[in-house]
């Protein structure tokens, strides 16, 4: 296990340690201990996966990164570019980029720009144990990627989205046991791309809204240019206040074509405090079963087209 303090990095809020950080992930032996401390960043941290190998960045709870720049402080880049079937892999990509791993520290903003961790191309990411709080958006996926894991993190206070499925390609996540709090345009926001086999389970979501925004949601599957279909939102607490037409739940496809967004599954949750509780719109095949659906101050459920 490398420290990032044997590659120069001060902890201390003021230095600048991007250079020791990228040092630490380039030159270690794989596995970044982040001692207690404060590791500022001015830039973000590029991890192309291929050429660095497999990765696992640990705080234990105790270390805070500081991102004082714009764009993610790390940037997560894999190579995988085809399916999940097991036929479909190179063997670098198992030799090398399979699951890196960060858990247990704290990502905090110091930029409008800043953004908390951004991943593409990247098989078996996996994200456990993080605190990430005053950024633009906290965990950002683009483009291409397969098999990922958010579990136990506490994604708070963010300006634009805490976890940000992008135009992406993406088949099978799973988002577990979370706080997913106040964060300004939307808790989990899917928009667009192509995303298969998503699980939304055990999730305390709450309070994503913004008084002076517009079609804020606490949950939002935007699909009016893309498909987005197979999954579960399942024992999640998902509440906020009233905003501009706002929702804890909106689930939006293509008016010409139902067949963008749907085959959900919204079951057993606490749904409540918003303009309108659960929005439909242009979906099918959703099963809205088994749930406490409240203060709904406007609508508690509306179906459209």
């Amino acid at each position: 296990m490398s420290s990032i303090r044997d590659f120069g990095a001060k902890g201390d809020g003021r230095a600048d340690d991007t250079l020791a950080m990228q040092h630490a992930i380039e030159k270690g032996d794989g596995v970044v201990h982040l001692p207690r401390g404060e590791y500022r960043l001015t830039r973000p941290i590029a991890v192309p996966l291929d050429q660095w190998g497999r990765l696992g960045i640990h705080g234990g709870g105790v270390a805070k990164v500081i991102m004082a720049g714009a764009g993610p402080a790390f940037h997560l880049v894999g190579t995988h570019t085809q399916t999940a079937l097991p036929t479909q892999f190179k063997e670098g990509v198992w030799q090398k980029e399979r699951m890196p791993h960060l858990s247990d520290f704290e990502i905090v903003g110091a930029h409008p720009q800043a953004d908390g961790i951004r991943i593409e191309g990247v098989m078996q990411p996996t994200l456990r144990g993080m605190l990430i709080r005053k950024c633009r958006h906290g965990i950002h996926l683009v483009k291409r990627n397969r098999n990922v894991i958010i579990a136990e993190c506490h994604i708070y206070d963010n300006s634009g989205v805490g976890v940000y499925l992008d135009h992406v390609n993406l088949h099978q996540i799973n988002i577990t046991g979370n706080h997913i709090s106040y964060c300004r345009r939307a808790g989990i926001l899917v928009q667009n791309g192509e995303v298969r086999n998503i699980q939304i389970v055990g999730n305390d979501i709450e309070y994503n809204y913004a008084d002076d925004g517009d079609d804020c949601a606490d949950v939002y599957f935007d699909a009016r240019q893309g498909t987005i279909r197979e999954g579960t939102i399942v024992g999640c607490t998902i509440q906020a206040k009233h905003s501009p037409n706002g929702a804890n739940v909106r689930i939006r496809g293509g008016e010409e074509n139902p067949n963008q967004v749907g085959l959900l599954a919204i079951t057993g949750n606490l749904i409540g405090s918003q303009a309108t509780a659960v929005h439909l719109q242009s979906c099918r095949a959703i099963s809205l079963t088994g749930n406490s659906i409240y203060s709904g101050y406007l609508n508690a459920i509306v179906a459209e087209n």
